[in-house]
């Protein structure tokens, strides 16, 4: 039985639990589940279904420029709320832009880096 599989079928012993009306002890009781492999899935299962909230970023604009800063490429502009400003030389991938956002997040008010 594979990974999806298992979580599918335990997805659905939590619900069974949820509509029975039977303290979780009591279910397990009569499902013969161990209580503690309840509590991991159910655990599992709600960090699956609910991941860590990505962080916030404080951009003013992102903005292509119309003549490049640089002798190749189209340039991005990117900026936060303090006005700092990061340029690129042509379109950055996603873990770049995503590195440059984070950092002028990171920067509240300082000095350019």
């Amino acid at each position: 039985m594979t990974l999806t599989e298992r979580a599918a079928q335990w997805r659905a012993v939590l619900n069974r639990q949820q509509s029975s009306g039977f303290v979780i002890a009591e279910f397990c009781r009569r499902e013969v589940v161990p209580v503690s492999t309840f509590h991991w899935w159910r655990r599992k299962l709600a960090a699956v279904a609910s991941p860590s909230p990505r962080p916030s970023v404080d951009w003013v604009e992102a903005q292509a420029l119309p003549v490049p800063l640089y002798s190749e490429g189209p340039a991005v502009r990117i900026g936060n709320a303090d006005g700092l400003w990061i340029e690129f030389a042509a379109s950055p991938g996603p873990d770049l832009l995503r590195a440059a956002l984070h950092a002028l997040n990171a920067v509240k008010g300082g000095a350019p880096c």
